[in-house]
C-alpha cells in the first residue's frame, strides 16, 4: 500500500508543479516545452520544474531551476503547495513547502558549460548557514536528452534550503528559490467529552493515555473533540478505526472543525452511531493534504491517537421469553427430580436385595463351618483320641459362640478376625499337627473393620486340600498388609496345590459369591480375589481396594 501511495504522490508532485507553472506562465515557449521534455522524459533521471518566467523585471535572467526530491523511507513525497513572493525586485522568486522529504537535488538548464562563468550561486540552510558559498557552476551532467548544471544534493529533513542565483556583474540581477521541509506537528487535544443522555463526561490526559472504556448500556450520543488552534485546522483529518474479530474497519469522520470565533478552539462532534457496536476503537487525528481535487490525501505530519473500548451492555430479554425459559427449566428440573428419585429408589432396592443375598451366603457359611468342625470331632473320636477330642470340642464351642454372636455383623475389626482365625487353626492343628504363622505388618490399625470370616474358608481349604497329609511338615502363613488406602489379606500353604477346575468345594464357591455381592453393596471400593495354586503350595490374595 505504501508503495502505491509513493507512486501516486510522486505523480501528483510532478503534475502539481507542472500545473502551477503552466498557469503562471500562461503558455510556454517552444524552448521551455523542449526543456520540460528533456528533463522529465528520462525515467531514470526525472526532474520537476521550479522556475518562473514572471519576473518583476523583463530584463531579468530567466533561470530554469529544476528539483529532484527523495522521500523519507516508506513515506510518499509531496509538494504541499507552491507560492511566489518578491524576495527581490529584479529576479525570479519562488518558495515551496515539502513534506516527507529527506533530501533534494538542484539543477539549472539555463546555465551551460559555455556561459557558466557569467553566473554564480550559493546554498543557504535555515536562512543562516552557508552550505555552498558563492560558486561558479562547474559540475555538469547529462541524461538521454540534455546536459544541465548540477548544483548538488542536500539534506532537507526539517530544514529550509535556499538557492540564490545571480549574474556576476554586480549581483543585481538574481533569483531566490526557497524549499522548506518540515512535517506538521501532532495536534494538541484540549478536551475530550463524551455526551450521554444524562450529561457530559470529561476525560483528562492521564485517562486518555491509559485508554478508555465506554459502556454501550449508557447509550453515548457523541464524542466532542476540541483541539488547539493551529491556523491550518483544515489540514487535520479525523478517522475512527474499529477492531473486531481480527478485522479492522476505518471510517473517515472528516475535517469539519467548527470555530465560532478565533479566540475559541476548533471543535468537532463524532456521532454515537459510529461507535455503537462493541469493540476496540482508535480515534486518529492527523494532518493530510492532496495535491489536486479528488486525489488521495497524503499524511504530512505526526498523528494523535486515543484508544477506547466500547463494552457491550446487558442483553434485555422479552418477558414472554423469560417466562418460557423458566417453564422449560422447571419442566427439566421436575423430570430430573423424578428420574433421580426413581434411580435412587432402584439402587436402594438393589442394595437391599444384595444385602439379603449376602446374609443368605453368610447363613450358608456358618453351617458349612460347623459341619466340618463336627466331622473333625467325629474323626478324633473314631481314633479314640478322647483327650484331643475334648480339647477340640472346647475350642469348637468357644469358636461357635463367637461365630453365632457376630452372625448378623457383616464387618468385624481385624483383631477380632485374627483371633477367630487363630482359634480355628489351633483347633485343626490338634488333628493334623501342622504349623501356622500370623503376620500383621506394622502400621496396620487392627481396629479397621473388614468383612467377617473372609479368611476362614480359605484357611480351611488350605488345611483340607493343602497340608492335612503333611502332618508336622505342613505350614500355613496368614499375612495382613496395608498400602495407602488398600488392605491386602494373604493365605499361603506349602501343600501340593490343587487344580482350579477341580475345586468344587462349597466354601470357595460361597466366598466367591460373597465377594461379588460385597462389591455390589460397597460401590466405592473393590474387593479382588486371586487364587494361585502350584505344585509347591497355594497362595490366596484378597485385595480390598480403596478400603480406608
Amino acid at each position: 500500500m505504501k508503495k502505491y501511495l509513493f507512486i501516486i504522490a510522486s505523480f501528483m508532485t510532478w503534475v502539481f508543479s507542472s500545473n502551477v507553472i503552466a498557469q503562471t506562465l500562461g503558455g510556454w515557449s517552444s524552448e521551455t516545452k523542449r526543456l520540460m521534455h528533456d528533463m522529465q522524459g528520462d525515467p531514470n533521471d526525472r526532474w520537476s520544474y521550479s522556475g518562473n518566467s514572471n519576473t518583476s523585471q523583463k530584463s531579468a535572467t530567466d533561470f530554469k531551476v529544476w528539483v529532484k526530491i527523495h522521500s523519507i523511507k516508506d513515506a510518499p513525497p509531496f509538494f504541499g503547495y507552491t507560492y511566489y513572493n518578491n524576495y527581490t525586485a529584479k529576479g525570479d522568486s519562488l518558495g515551496a513547502e515539502l513534506y516527507n522529504i529527506a533530501s533534494l537535488e538542484l539543477a539549472i538548464t539555463s546555465i551551460t558549460p559555455g556561459n557558466a562563468n557569467n553566473y554564480q550561486y550559493k546554498i543557504i540552510e535555515n536562512d543562516r548557514t552557508e552550505l555552498v558559498p558563492w560558486t561558479t557552476p562547474s559540475v555538469f551532467k547529462s541524461n538521454k536528452f540534455t546536459t544541465y548544471a548540477y548544483l548538488g544534493k542536500f539534506d532537507c529533513r526539517r530544514k529550509s534550503i535556499t538557492l540564490i542565483i545571480a549574474e556576476k556583474n554586480g549581483k543585481e540581477n538574481y533569483s531566490v528559490y526557497r524549499y522548506s521541509s518540515d512535517d506538521k506537528p501532532a495536534v494538541k487535544l484540549r478536551s475530550f467529552l463524551i455526551e450521554y443522555p444524562t450529561g457530559m463526561s470529561a476525560k483528562g490526559p492521564s485517562q486518555l493515555a491509559k485508554g478508555l472504556t465506554i459502556l454501550g448500556a449508557d447509550n453515548p450520543r457523541s464524542i466532542r473533540l476540541e483541539i488547539e488552534h493551529t491556523g491550518e485546522n483544515g489540514l487535520y483529518h479525523v478517522y475512527l478505526k474499529r477492531e473486531n474479530d481480527g478485522k479492522i474497519d476505518t471510517m473517515s469522520v472528516g475535517n469539519g472543525w467548527e470555530q465560532v470565533y478565533l479566540r475559541y478552539n476548533p471543535a468537532m462532534y463524532i456521532d454515537g452511531s459510529l461507535f455503537k457496536e462493541p469493540g476496540k476503537y482508535t480515534l486518529i487525528i492527523r494532518p493530510e493534504m492532496a495535491a489536486l481535487h479528488n486525489m488521495p490525501r497524503v499524511v504530512i505530519g505526526s498523528e494523535f491517537k486515543v484508544n477506547f473500548t466500547v463494552a457491550p451492555g446487558p442483553t434485555t430479554v422479552p418477558l414472554r421469553t423469560v417466562i418460557f425459559i423458566i417453564l422449560v427449566i422447571l419442566s427439566i428440573a421436575i423430570r430430573a427430580y423424578f428420574y433421580f428419585r426413581r434411580k435412587t429408589k432402584i439402587a436402594a432396592q438393589a442394595k437391599e436385595i444384595a444385602v439379603l443375598q449376602l446374609q443368605s451366603v453368610r447363613s450358608q457359611l456358618n453351617p458349612h463351618f460347623i459341619f466340618n468342625a463336627l466331622a473333625g470331632i467325629q474323626n478324633l473320636m473314631n481314633k479314640n483320641e478322647v483327650e484331643n477330642a475334648n480339647k477340640y470340642l472346647a475350642r469348637f464351642a468357644r469358636l461357635t459362640r463367637n461365630v453365632l454372636d457376630d452372625g448378623q455383623k457383616e464387618l468385624t475389626p481385624i483383631a477380632q478376625e485374627v483371633k477367630l482365625l487363630t482359634d480355628y487353626l489351633e483347633m485343626e492343628q490338634m488333628r493334623f499337627g501342622f504349623k501356622f504363622d500370623v503376620n500383621i505388618s506394622e502400621g496396620v490399625d487392627q481396629q479397621i473393620e473388614i468383612p467377617a470370616m473372609l479368611l476362614q474358608p480359605f484357611a480351611e481349604n488350605a488345611v483340607k486340600h493343602g497340608i492335612s497329609a503333611l502332618k508336622d511338615e505342613g505350614l500355613i502363613t496368614i499375612g495382613i498388609n496395608q498400602t495407602g488406602n488398600d488392605i491386602t489379606l494373604k493365605v499361603t500353604d506349602n501343600g501340593g496345590g490343587f487344580s482350579k477346575g477341580t475345586t468344587t468345594g462349597m466354601g470357595i464357591k460361597l466366598c466367591e459369591e460373597r465377594i461379588r455381592l460385597l462389591n455390589t453393596v460397597y460401590k466405592n471400593t473393590t474387593i479382588l480375589l486371586h487364587i494361585n495354586p502350584t505344585d509347591k503350595g497355594t497362595t490366596v490374595n484378597i485385595e480390598l481396594k480403596n478400603w480406608l
